[in-house]
């Protein structure tokens, strides 16, 4: 069965962990979005610093001090593969498992922050090497086994 998941662009593997056990599935593009999403929400505080800041400034200053930092935030509405592949190994895992996580267990792990926790209580001690290898496989099946936003797909 595992070919025709691979043909499907859905891999998928159980693991026990803490008691219980968790789905591994392909990431889909509304997982994908949920990253998005999460990684905006982390990284978009940009306004709220600026409003601890600009009481501290002249008033003569602040018009373009807002500019600059309305200009700043709107850039970190989006997040770039060139992006992930900048942040540190563990933040790479902890994305991979969020986005694996999803189609079976987005109620339990809803933010990244619920993700980093888990694979700190339950992996601490495992190298991040084994820990990217055992998701690498359902990540990369998935993103090289899917149709691709050209084809077309007839609902089955």
């Amino acid at each position: 069965m595992d070919g025709l998941a691979r043909v499907a662009g859905i891999l998928e593997r159980t693991i026990h962990v803490g008691g219980k056990d968790l789905t591994l599935s392909t990431p889909t593009l509304g997982a994908w979005a949920a990253l998005e999403s999460q990684l905006v929400q982390e990284t978009n505080d940009v306004l709220e610093k600026a409003v601890a800041v600009a009481a501290k400034l002249p008033p003569d200053q602040r018009a373009v001090f807002w500019e600059q930092a309305h200009r700043v935030a709107s850039q970190r509405c989006a997040i770039t593969l060139d992006d992930i592949a900048r942040l540190p190994p563990f933040e790479q895992v902890v994305m991979q498992w969020f986005v694996c996580l999803q189609r079976h267990h987005a109620a339990e792990f809803p933010t990244l922050q619920s993700v980093r926790e888990l694979l700190l209580r339950e992996f601490g001690d495992v190298p991040i090497d084994e820990l990217q290898h055992q998701i690498a496989q359902i990540v990369e099946g998935g993103l090289k086994n899917s149709t691709g936003p050209t084809e077309e797909r007839h609902p089955a």
